[in-house]
């Protein structure tokens, strides 16, 4: 039997305070990975310091940035210095459950090597102490690309194999504007084969320094004191998710996409109306369940509450 080669690609920058915890979580994985490649994003605290003292204990190779690249660019060129069979995304601040590399390497064992394969897992979202706020995720495994295009997953949830590199390409280089997990979920529903798996397998740490946090603070910290609607949220159609999914579908080869899930996503495109969704024609799929019309409907009239609930309150 081949024992697949597993790499973690880890972005850092400034991550002194949590990182020591996160890289413990590494130490007790089931199943250990053959490289962490570490690119450090222009740190300026400890965090390179803790990185060579753990790289006497662990597989890491460290490469720092000569300028500032951001959360996009940095992610993106970890990824392509990884020489693995299988890739695993990693951010510096969460923690790793141990079954985490061997549950998603198995899942993408059992795929074809020679096509694109995508895995995402279910989150458990902490504060800055471990405590549980919520979970988020699919429910029960599915290879639902539809589903899996609905519903948000945290980017280091993420694993992928090395035939997937070549249709994730052109990652956008602001994380604002197009954030990377986005992106690659995107070319996944398009291209891959897929599984999201329901059991949670890290600890996704919300704390004053996150990237999404710094992004809006008062809307995030809106929806984490109502968990129902953020969980409702996952199966939210909105404008700008379907303008990011034409992004891809306009820049991805369409030679590898798969010709089925095209037509799904096409259709969903058709509902636009200049710039606005058209709901009345999307009740006319036939490419959509009514099950899954029901939940996004639902939840976006959930939405659409919530932030009018936001805004008067702001006023």
């Amino acid at each position: 039997m081949i024992v697949p080669k597993i790499s973690i690609a880890m972005a850092t920058y400034n991550g002194e305070k949590y990182l020591s915890q996160l890289l413990d979580s590494l130490l007790v994985q089931t199943l250990l990975p053959s490289e962490i490649i570490v690119v450090d994003d222009c740190s300026y605290d400890g965090t390179l310091s803790i990185l060579e003292t753990y790289s006497k204990k662990m597989p890491i190779k460290v490469y720092v940035n000569d300028e500032n690249l951001g959360v996009n660019q940095n992610f993106e060129k970890a990824v392509s210095l990884t020489t693995g069979d299988y890739v695993l995304l990693c951010d510096q601040d969460d923690v790793w459950l141990p079954f985490n590399v061997e549950s998603k390497v198995q899942a993408l064992a059992i795929m074809p090597q020679d096509k694109p394969a995508f895995v995402a897992s279910r989150s458990i979202m902490v504060d800055s102490n471990l405590k549980k706020i919520l979970s988020f995720g699919v429910s029960k495994n599915t290879s639902d690309a539809l589903e899996i295009f609905m519903t948000p997953f945290q980017g280091t949830t993420l694993a992928f194999n090395r035939a997937f590199l070549d249709v994730s390409q052109g990652w956008p280089k602001s994380f604002k504007d197009f954030p990377y997990d986005v992106f690659l979920r995107f070319c996944a529903v398009l291209t891959a084969n897929l599984y999201a798996l329901s059991k949670p397998l890290m600890l996704y740490r919300c704390h004053e320094n996150n990237v999404e946090l710094k992004m809006n603070t008062d809307r995030k910290l809106h929806i984490l004191k109502r968990k129902w609607l953020t969980l409702l949220l996952q199966f939210n159609l909105n404008e700008l998710r379907l303008k990011r999914l034409i992004f891809v579908m306009e820049k991805i080869n369409k030679e590898y996409v798969i010709a089925e899930r095209l037509q799904v996503f096409e259709s969903l495109k058709s509902c636009f109306i200049g710039h606005k969704i058209s709901w009345f024609k999307f009740l006319f799929l036939q490419s959509v369940s009514y099950r899954m019309k029901i939940k996004i409907i639902l939840s976006t009239i959930i939405s659409s509450i919530r932030k009018k609930v936001s805004i008067s309150k702001k006023v």
